[in-house]
């Protein structure tokens, strides 16, 4: 298959579906919807948007007068003429019809109207099977139900409103000899090249059939509307660059304050490290300076004893470690010692440690004392101070 027969081929295979698809929709009641929608919107337009939208206008209609071709704004009525061209001299066609309509005007839809009379219309139903290949059914129905045959004249159809559950479809059918259609268009000339359908006027607009063949019609470039499609699409793709971009600074932001936020983290951390290092320091050097201030000197505590003690009692050994104060010695009243220690201040829980045992040699009994030495307020003070830093 050479290259130029495929796009030919293509379209040929896609045809029949593309009708089905046609028929299925016109069959919806989408279209009505639509109608009815896009009328809802153009009443809230002013007067002026609302007559260069209305549907009516969207076409141009070609009625052939004689050997004058009268071009009207899509509605019949003399008043609405928007030119009349000469078909006997159809190499200015073209120039008189470019010369006498603005572009506006020549860019919509061109139907040729032809006499009414020339159009057979047939009501017929059908099974809702052949819905999906309609033009092909009405082919071959044609020789049937009209005194024609297919090859004989041009034909459409339209599908009349019906219940969706019906077993049969209301088929209008629409016919035309070739031989006018064949005369009008070589009247046309070079104008025939650019006409989108072919249908026959009604005193109220026009039938609504399309007999021109479809290889015929002008295929319409949608420049516009591929330039606006384009920048639609353009604008999205640029939209979601934006963002995106937005939301890639969005995540640069939040990374670089969680980064931030660790960084303080880590130097709240080591701060309160280096507090608390310095508070136990702090606290080392002052529990010893507390309890060198609350501990009584050893000199003062010896002269108290000295005091105290009678002449006949002597210290063997004596032990201070902390606020404990232990001694062992000899004395002629070692009874008497603990009563003596109890009035002396700076000491108390004075108590012996051991059974009083007399000595052979010096003839005094030896003894063994405990006390705390100190103030009790002071020496809790000083612990609980020496805790808490």
């Amino acid at each position: 298959m050479s290259a130029s027969r495929l796009p030919s081929s293509i379209s040929d295979a896609l045809t029949p579906t593309l009708n089905r698809l046609r028929l299925r929709y016109a069959q919806s009641p989408l279209p009505a919807f639509l109608d009815w929608w896009f009328a809802q919107l153009r009443s809230c337009l002013p007067q002026r948007w609302r007559a260069a939208l209305e549907t009516k206008d969207a076409e141009l209609w070609f009625v052939i007068d004689e050997r004058r071709l009268l071009i009207r704004r899509g509605v019949v009525d003399a008043t609405d003429l928007l030119a009349e061209l000469d078909l006997n001299a159809p190499d200015e066609l073209n120039a008189a019809f470019d010369e006498k309509l603005a572009e506006d005007l020549r860019n919509r839809r061109r139907v040729l109207l032809l006499p009414s009379h020339q159009v057979l219309r047939r009501r017929m139903h059908l099974p809702v099977a052949a819905r999906d290949n309609l033009a092909t059914v009405l082919g071959f129905e044609l020789d049937r139900q009209t005194p024609f045959r297919a090859e004989q004249v041009f034909f459409d159809s339209r599908i009349l409103p019906h219940d969706s559950a019906a077993k049969t479809l209301p088929i209008e059918l629409g016919l035309v000899p070739r031989e006018p259609v064949n005369e009008a268009i070589a009247a046309l000339g070079p104008l025939a090249l650019q006409l989108d359908g072919i249908d026959a006027g009604t005193p109220s607009g026009r039938m609504g059939f399309n007999f021109l063949v479809t290889s015929q019609r002008r295929r319409r470039v949608h420049k516009l509307l591929w330039i606006n499609l384009a920048l639609v699409a353009a604008s999205i793709m640029f939209l979601l660059l934006a963002m995106s971009h937005l939301v890639d600074n969005r995540v640069a932001a939040v990374e670089s304050l969680r980064l931030e936020s660790d960084a303080q983290r880590d130097a709240a951390r080591d701060v309160a490290g280096m507090r608390k290092s310095l508070e136990e320091a702090v606290a080392g050097a002052n529990f010893l300076a507390v309890r060198k201030s609350v501990a009584p000197s050893v000199i003062e505590l010896l002269n108290t004893l000295t005091e105290t003690f009678p002449d006949d009692t002597f210290i063997e050994r004596i032990n201070l470690a902390g606020s404990t104060l232990s001694m062992t010695g000899q004395s002629g009243q070692a009874a008497q010692l603990i009563e003596l220690l109890r009035d002396v201040k700076g000491i108390r829980e004075a108590a012996l440690s051991g059974p009083i045992a007399p000595d052979a040699r010096s003839g005094k009994d030896r003894f063994n004392i405990t006390a705390q030495v100190g103030e009790p307020k002071v020496e809790e003070d000083a612990d609980a101070a020496a805790s808490g830093r």
